[in-house]
């Protein structure tokens, strides 16, 4: 059965990065092993812990193998939620943000498919100006789905922050 891991975590993306990368290819990338990266993705042994730089270098091998840098997405990740806890964050409503990032993907729908109308003003030509609008259709979007992954990201630290302190009370 496979263990739980927190997405979007140095134990996450270690274990990805087993599921990804061949037993040589993770040896050329850190010059250890399969099982040592895999007891890397076990959150719950304190006694392996991955290194920045082979991080970086797992990283590295994934994107060359063509998939995700799942080390970036995860430090990316951890950034970001201390970022918010930071500037106090206050969360939204999750639904109503869902609402907005639909809404923003069908306003980008209709400026891509304003842009390559021949009937627009560019003709069958993309023009800057509609380069503009299809940009700032996905600005919009991708700001709508960054707050959407803030809110949860704080409600993941105060969920984690009350199973800490109930853990205490219980010593």
């Amino acid at each position: 059965m496979t263990k739980q891991r927190q997405p979007l975590t140095e134990h996450d993306a270690a274990y990805e990065a087993v599921l990804a990368l061949d037993e040589s290819q993770i040896k050329a990338a850190i010059n250890k092993s399969v099982s040592w990266l895999r007891r890397a993705g076990d959150p719950d042994d304190d006694q392996v812990n991955i290194q920045y730089r082979d991080a970086v270098a797992l990283d590295a091998a994934m994107v060359l193998a063509g998939h995700d840098p799942k080390f970036f997405d995860a430090y990316r990740n951890m950034l970001e939620s201390r970022v918010v806890l930071n500037a106090g964050h206050e969360v939204g409503n999750l639904l109503e943000r869902i609402s907005d990032s639909v809404s923003g993907l069908g306003r980008l729908s209709d400026e891509i498919r304003a842009a390559l109308d021949p009937k627009g003003p560019g003709g069958s030509k993309v023009i800057p100006h509609e380069c503009d609008l299809v940009s700032r259709a996905i600005s919009e979007t991708m700001e709508g789905l960054e707050l959407m992954q803030r809110d949860v990201d704080a409600l993941r630290e105060a969920a984690s922050n009350v199973h800490n302190l109930n853990a205490k009370e219980a010593s």
